[in-house]
């Protein structure tokens, strides 16, 4: 009891000095007092809060540290919780008034956002039919539309979501809300020498505007769009990105009339270009919109369906548009041209029921399209990959179709002047201009399109695509074109031609190359020596399933929807749904054996030894391992690898031979959990290798975590080539260092 009444005393003589102004530079203090407040003794149930209470939580609200209005908030929210019926519409009705009340006194930013923010709380726990249409209606016109085109962002933000929460309760307020936004743009949007006469207040309408349209989409009429569309043609060429950018979300907005104006305007834009500020202001704007607008239409494809089929020479002009925008002088425009062509690329080869554009594309207007510095790539072979995925994802039927526009247009456009037949006026393959060219767009074609490789045009092609050069010339402008390097090697397996070739170049790679990278290499190199019996349920395209291939960006930032993996995602959600491909028919260790001295020396003594290589590397590292003890088991190759296990345990974790004595011998249970783990993994695809929880890092090796790797290696080993006989194993393959390997079985 004494307690409760010098808390009390505190309580108050703390509130004193608040409201005398001692705390005014005191954050922390004053935050003690309203934790104090909110912690008071309060039996709600069936009550009401004093008005001294609530007088102190709003000015709470009100705190300029925002961490206090936070707490006012949900101190005020709290009592509504407990309360219900008619209470709880008179109490909420009674924080509506004070709101409106202490509205015309508010001067600072934090005070506007906190009222607005206590608004938007109270607005949506509220019950919707408990609130009158006029009361809504009062605060929109008082306290929300005015703020919306506040010059503060956090008061502009918090004004249209309490807007937007508003007009779902009410078609006529939103309707309402839309007209205030457009007529205060009218009177804001006026142009002089120095620009918008107010671009923030502008801004703030603008992004309202957008949100709402896009939320009520019955309310962006065609009338509306006709009002808006000169407003938007001025704002588009004001220099600040900030006003530029709300510009674009409202040509963003889904509409086929929307669709078509960013179309139609880029390709005359393109046709036009100039130096002037206002073009490129324009350009980078229609550029943004169109971005998001297809992002869009690529996400849902069923939302694509209400705009018009693209006529061919729509397609054309649009595609040669971008083209041209990717070399403006403008970095802004060249930026956004370049993201937008895979965009509109797919979206093309996604959406057009005919491929019959490739003809035209690919045929008179090809000369045309060649000039282009950005034709080859990325748009060319960004055409071919989107093919792929059309070919991939479509029924049966639509799929020949791909194939057979494939061998139509695309291969004599690769092979330069003639026809499928092979009827070729060079005679060199590399001589001709789309080999030299387009070396990535010959490597997607064979990968995926084997049926073509069966014409002399298609196995020109193949001969090229096998040459390192075309894998070198490829890479210097595509790193990842090792992402496709997996299934072309598959793909020349069941052509029964050998990858021992192209091995010292992906060898050459992968020291500089990206962990993602050395990854892709990895497994080509696993599926160009790995038996036969290992590749079987191997699948095209898995790369895209496992986050061990993803570069960086795409796992920060997401490129999904433009790399079109996506697309690939929505009809195959997992890799096990890809379709089945032919079997390897037969071990074809051409050329490969010569290069397994690289193979050990680069891969096993460098890479997997170095303690900075990351752990999803070492994980394929050691499917790779398996696989070519699986190929070649022969002693000298097992010794290879456990050499290499040693070796790393050397290099990382000196101190491993005393920390197994600390751990003393292994059990067997260990050892045959160990040997299903790894014994099975070499059985087809990816393996999962890059799923891994792995306790390793960069930063630092756990001696721990490195010996359980070491021992589940070798004891697959002898598992699965020496039937568990360890010490048969030990002295088949270990010439030095048997006490070592002898040690980790035991």
């Amino acid at each position: 009891m004494a307690s409760d009444l010098q808390k009390s005393r505190n309580t108050v003589s703390a509130v004193r000095k608040m409201l005398v102004g001692d705390l005014k530079d005191n954050p922390d203090e004053r935050l003690k007092v309203y934790n104090m407040l909110a912690d008071t003794p309060f039996k709600g149930t069936g009550k009401s809060p004093s008005d001294h209470w609530v007088s102190m939580m709003l000015k709470a609200v009100q705190d300029p540290w925002s961490r206090i209005r936070k707490l006012g908030r949900q101190c005020l929210l709290r009592i509504a919780s407990t309360q219900t019926g008619v209470q709880k519409k008179r109490y909420i009705k009674q924080l509506l008034n004070l709101v409106r009340d202490r509205w015309p006194r508010v001067r600072n930013w934090y005070e506007k956002e906190g009222l607005l923010l206590l608004l938007l709380d109270v607005l949506s726990f509220a019950e919707p039919t408990s609130l009158e249409e006029g009361l809504l209606a009062n605060m929109l016109l008082l306290l929300v539309l005015p703020s919306v085109s506040d010059p503060q962002l956090p008061v502009s933000d918090a004004a249209v979501e309490v807007a937007l929460l508003v007009t779902q309760r009410s078609e006529n307020l939103a309707s309402f809300t839309v007209d205030y936004n457009v007529v205060a743009l009218r009177k804001t949007c006026i142009f002089d020498k120095t620009g918008v006469s107010d671009p923030l207040t502008t801004a703030g309408h603008l992004g309202c505007l957008a949100k709402l349209l896009a939320l009520h989409a019955g309310l962006y009429t065609t009338r509306l769009m006709a009002d808006l569309h000169p407003i938007l043609q001025q704002l588009s060429a004001y220099p600040a990105a900030s006003l530029r950018q709300q510009v674009a979300r409202v040509w963003a907005l889904r509409s086929v009339e929307n669709f078509d104006m960013a179309l139609t305007t880029m390709v005359e834009k393109a046709h036009a270009p100039s130096d002037s500020d206002e073009w490129w202001c324009v350009v980078e704007t229609l550029l943004m919109a169109l971005q998001e607008q297809l992002t869009y239409y690529l996400c849902f494809p069923e939302k694509a369906r209400a705009l018009k089929q693209m006529a061919r020479g729509t397609i054309v002009k649009s595609l040669y548009a971008v083209l041209v925008l990717i070399e403006a002088k403008q970095f802004e425009v060249a930026r956004m041209a370049k993201q937008v062509l895979p965009l509109l690329t797919q979206f093309v080869v996604r959406f057009t029921e005919s491929l019959a554009f490739l003809g035209e594309l690919l045929g008179k207007e090809a000369a045309r399209f060649q000039e282009r510095t950005n034709f080859a790539f990325p748009f060319l072979s960004d055409l071919v990959w989107f093919l792929v995925i059309r070919r991939y994802v479509r029924p049966a039927g639509e799929a020949t179709a791909v194939q057979k526009a494939v061998m139509q247009y695309l291969i004599p456009s690769l092979v330069g002047e003639g026809d499928v037949s092979g009827n070729i006026d060079t005679e060199g393959v590399a001589a001709t201009r789309g080999h030299v060219d387009d070396p990535l767009s010959v490597i997607l074609v064979c990968t995926y399109f084997p049926e073509c490789l069966k014409e002399p045009a298609g196995k020109r092609l193949l001969k090229f695509a096998i040459d390192e050069a075309a894998w070198r010339k490829a890479f210097s402008c595509f790193g990842n074109v090792v992402q496709y390097a997996s299934d072309f090697t598959l793909l020349i397996r069941q052509e029964e031609v050998s990858a021992g070739q192209l091995l010292p170049l992906w060898f050459n790679w992968l020291a500089g190359a990206y962990t993602h990278q050395q990854c892709l290499i990895l497994d080509a190199i696993k599926v160009a020596i790995a038996p036969k019996e290992q590749l079987v349920g191997r699948k095209r395209l898995s790369f895209a399933y496992h986050s061990a291939f993803y570069a960086p960006t795409m796992k920060d930032e997401g490129e999904e929807v433009p790399l079109g993996f996506h697309w690939l995602k929505q009809r195959f959600p997992s890799e096990e749904l890809l379709p089945e491909t032919q079997p390897v028919p037969m071990n074809n260790m051409e050329g490969v054996e010569d290069v397994l001295g690289d193979l050990h020396n680069v891969v096993y003594r460098k890479l997997y030894a170095y303690k900075g290589t990351e752990p999803s590397v070492l994980n394929a590292v050691r499917s790779l391992m398996m696989a070519e003890c699986g190929a070649m088991p022969q002693h000298k190759t097992l010794a290879a690898v456990v050499s290499a296990v040693v070796t790393r345990l050397d290099s990382v974790a000196p101190e491993w031979r005393g920390v197994l004595v600390t751990q003393g011998a292994k059990s067997v249970g260990e050892t045959t959990a160990a040997t299903s783990r790894t014994g099975d993994a070499p059985s087809g695809g990816c393996n999962n290798w890059d799923d891994s929880d792995s306790e390793e890092n960069v930063a630092g090796v756990s001696p721990d975590e490195e010996i359980r790797n070491a021992r589940t290696t070798l004891s697959a080993l002898v598992y699965t080539h020496f039937d568990g006989r360890e010490e048969a194993f030990i002295q088949a393959v270990c010439a030095t260092g048997s006490e070592d390997v002898r040690k980790l079985l035991r």
